[in-house]
Order: structure tokens, then sequence, then C-alpha cells
């Protein structure tokens, strides 16, 4: 799985670049969010391209990073999710702990407002 991290206001941006289908192994950003809360990182926001279709086993490896990251009292935001990755979100995710939004402005005034 290829991505690229970077680090603003206190928030860690994941922005993968595979799209994601069947064979697409995510695993990875589990690794990430776990290495980066042994960092003392808690504030996450991923992003896969517009085309990705998720599958059980990926919805499973969210579900983990999900809880990885409320262990760790922290947050989790998907960035310009797809209207299918969304309607996922509310499966593993009835409590919307995982933020939706669509730009960086609004997980910014959504933090904020935490």
């Amino acid at each position: 799985m290829r991505y690229d991290l970077a680090y603003r206001n206190d928030i860690v941006y994941v922005r993968v670049h595979d799209e994601i289908n069947l064979t697409t192994d995510i695993t990875p950003l589990y690794d990430i969010i776990r290495e980066q809360i042994g960092r003392r990182e808690t504030k996450f926001a991923v992003s896969f391209p517009d085309s990705s279709f998720f599958y059980s086993q990926h919805l499973a490896v969210l579900l983990k990073c999900l809880e990885r990251v409320r262990e760790a009292q922290g947050s989790l935001t998907v960035l310009r999710p797809s209207g299918e990755l969304s309607d996922a979100l509310l499966y593993i995710d009835p409590g919307h702990f995982v933020r939706r939004v669509h730009d960086t402005a609004e997980l910014t005034a959504s933090l904020a407002m935490a």
C-alpha cells in the first residue's frame, strides 16, 4: 500500500495512493496508526482514492484502527469518503466515532468543537 504521511495542526494525515479493491492489503494502515500512537500522536485523518471499493477485510482493518485510536483517546477522520465507504462506516461505527468530512477546513472546525 503506497501512502504519504503529513503532520499539520497536531493531526497525522495518511493519504493512501492505491485504489482499494479486493486484492489490496490495507493492514499497513493499522501499523501506521499503532506506530504513530506510540509516538504520542492521537489525531488521524485518512483519505483514500475516490474509486476505492471496500470489502469485508478492509472494513475489519478499519475497525481495528478505530479500536486502537479509541483506546488512545484519539480521533479518526475519513477525508472525502465515498458514499459506499460512508455507508460501510455506519455498520462498523454506529456511534459515529469516526468523523467523515469533505475537506481539511471542515476537519479543523470539527476538532475545534470536540
